[in-house]
């Protein structure tokens, strides 16, 4: 999780999405329902332009709880999806929460293993807090959003050019 650190997003102390730890000229959002009626070829395009096939690629995702001492697990379904080597584990304690929570993070990933991963969280499965991420760009994948940080504002504003017509607008300078 070093890695993440240069994005300035913390998933352990913020219980808010790096979309909202960022100024927003080091962020852009996309809505999923963007890719609704097969409309995947936009995102394997904003894929493709952010997470470049070959640089390496780490996940770093929420995968549990511990309460009382015992581990209640997230249910990812990323083993079916990604080849798990190197795996970490980072416990932090939520007060909020009163609990520990676990985040793993796997180290070398394939972008041949997380377009498919990507692709079925935008149809619905349910997924976990999850990032995936380069040097130059993090990538945050839920149901509803896909956002995309990067720590080089030019990165994004290429992307706001190229994109311009369909990112979401809505917290942009907020």
């Amino acid at each position: 999780m070093q890695k993440i650190k240069k994005f300035h997003v913390d998933l352990t102390k913020n219980t808010e999405v790096p979309f909202f730890q960022v100024p927003s000229e080091l962020r852009i959002r996309f809505g999923v329902e963007l890719f609704e009626n097969g409309n995947l070829h936009l995102l394997k395009d904003i894929i493709n332009n952010t997470l470049h096939r070959s640089e390496q690629m780490d996940v770093t995702f929420l995968s549990g709880y511990m309460i009382n001492d015992r581990r209640y697990r997230e249910k990812t379904n990323i083993g079916k999806y990604i080849k798990i080597k190197n795996w970490s584990e980072t416990i932090v304690y939520r007060d909020e929460i009163n609990a520990n929570v676990i985040f793993a993070s796997i180290q070398d990933v394939r972008f041949k293993e997380v377009y498919p991963y990507i692709k079925s969280i935008v149809k619905g499965m349910n997924s976990p807090f999850i990032v995936f991420y380069q040097d130059s760009y993090l990538v945050y994948v839920s149901e509803d959003v896909i956002d995309i940080i990067s720590n080089d504002r030019h990165l994004i504003q290429n992307l706001k050019n190229q994109y311009q017509e369909v990112f979401d607008t809505y917290y942009e300078n907020r």
